[in-house]
């Protein structure tokens, strides 16, 4: 009986010991609130605090909120959401010591405010769009379009600014989407102009295509030259073009400014003098490019004590999405000057000799081609050339929009399906984009 209470004691002893070493459990973390809202437009720091642990982190993987941490405490900024989509999302507060040991905060953000419009109506808008200068705001032309519709770009003192229309379209004040300048990480070649937007918003210096893959850049060689390139994939290769075009060496090299959206077409210029340029392209063939000069027995030229200078060029103005055609002004020196229209697939040059002191400044990929003065300035008269009919863009709204505007300024982007179309005027105020969207 005396050894069964002595072995009693010892399993009882041994089974306080074996209690006595194992981990205690940490507390479970909890977070105080375990939900936040978010408005839109939101100018508000949210704080949730941590509690019943002293090691702890947390994961955030929404590009949308700005997360820090203060001893105990969680901040949590909501960037503005100019999208009509709710967004939600989950941050994960968690034990160093036991990652099992976590809690979550649930977090929404509300939609933009959306128009309710009605499917298949247009509608008219104009917007000043404004971005803080050395002396106060800069207003910003809107001069290039992305082949969806949805991204808008314009330059200022060689710096470009991206905005996104489903924001232009609802906001009385518009902060760009995207600004160039505050984003030095972009590779815009010294750079921060902005000519090409991809399908997913990411602008380019120079052209792009629809998806992104294929731009073009251009870079100084020795002497002078402007050597064009087409980046493919990440692959940067040369694109063909004449190392002499005068009596003297082409010294000014060539341009890339515009690329079809599936990269078939490249529309350049040549820099035949100081400030004259002549249009050019580059079509795909297999897997080369082949250059060409747009219009290239019309060039004239005349002698100078400085040498031969250009009295008659074709310079180029606009490609359509699609690359089907381009645009721009026969010019000639004089007041002469005319729009012209031309098919990059059939090289059908026409020139619209009856109208002078004008240019096409875009061009739709059915060529439709829109004229007007791209100087600026509310008295010049755009108007519109379509299928060898020339009528007001006034006209031309009202026919296919069903809109009444004022008969002013000149067309700088269209999108393919023509659902987007922008012109700008020049206000005493400063420019002013004006614009038509297809809901």
């Amino acid at each position: 009986m005396k050894n069964l209470k002595n072995l009693s004691l010892l399993m009882l002893c041994s089974a306080l010991l074996f209690s006595c070493k194992q981990p205690q459990p940490e507390p479970q973390i909890e977070v105080t609130p375990t939900t936040l809202s978010f408005s839109a437009v939101n100018d508000v720091t949210e704080n949730v605090e941590v509690k019943n642990v002293e090691n702890w982190d947390f994961t955030n993987d929404l590009d949308w909120l700005n997360v820090t941490r203060e001893g105990n405490i969680l901040m949590i900024f909501a960037v503005e959401n100019l999208t009509s989509d709710v967004k939600e999302g989950i941050i994960t507060v968690f034990s160093t010591t036991d990652h099992s040991n976590k809690a979550e905060i649930h977090i929404t953000q509300q939609a933009a405010e959306v128009t309710d419009w009605n499917e298949g109506e247009a509608r008219y808008f104009e917007k000043s769009l404004l971005v803080p200068g050395d002396y106060g705001f800069t207003y910003i032309p809107i001069t290039a379009i992305s082949e969806n519709g949805l991204y808008v770009a314009g330059n200022y003192a060689d710096s470009g600014v991206l905005f996104d229309i489903r924001e232009i379209a609802n906001a009385d004040y518009v902060n760009p989407w995207y600004n160039v300048q505050t984003n030095p990480e972009l590779d815009m070649d010294g750079s921060l102009s902005i000519k090409g937007i991809a399908n997913d918003g990411t602008p380019f210096k120079n052209g792009v295509t629809a998806d992104g893959n294929t731009t073009l850049k251009y870079v100084m060689l020795p002497g002078a030259i402007t050597a064009p390139y087409v980046v493919q994939n990440g692959i940067q290769s040369p694109l063909p073009f004449p190392d002499t075009y005068t009596i003297d060496d082409l010294y000014y090299g060539a341009y890339t400014d515009y690329i079809s959206a599936d990269g078939k077409y490249i529309l350049g210029r040549l820099r035949i003098s100081g400030t004259q340029w002549q249009a050019c392209k580059w079509e795909l063939n297999g897997s080369d490019y082949l250059f060409s000069i747009i219009g290239e027995n019309l060039i004239e030229t005349a002698p100078t004590p400085y040498g031969d200078i250009y009295t008659k060029y074709l310079k180029p103005y606009f490609l359509s999405i699609d690359g089907n055609y381009s645009c721009g002004q026969l010019t000639t020196g004089q007041s002469l000057n005319s729009p012209y229209l031309y098919n990059m697939k059939t090289d059908a040059l026409e020139i619209l000799t009856d109208e002078t002191d004008a240019a096409a400044t875009c061009v739709s990929d059915d060529g439709i081609l829109f004229c007007g003065i791209p100087n600026y300035g509310p008295e010049k008269v755009p108007f519109v050339y379509e299928n060898g009919v020339k009528s007001t863009f006034a006209d031309w709204v009202m026919e296919n929009y069903g809109l009444e505007i004022a008969n002013r300024g000149f067309v700088t982007a269209i999108s393919k399906d023509k659902k987007v179309i922008v012109w700008v005027t020049d206000e005493i105020e400063g420019f002013k984009n004006h614009f038509i969207v297809v809901k």
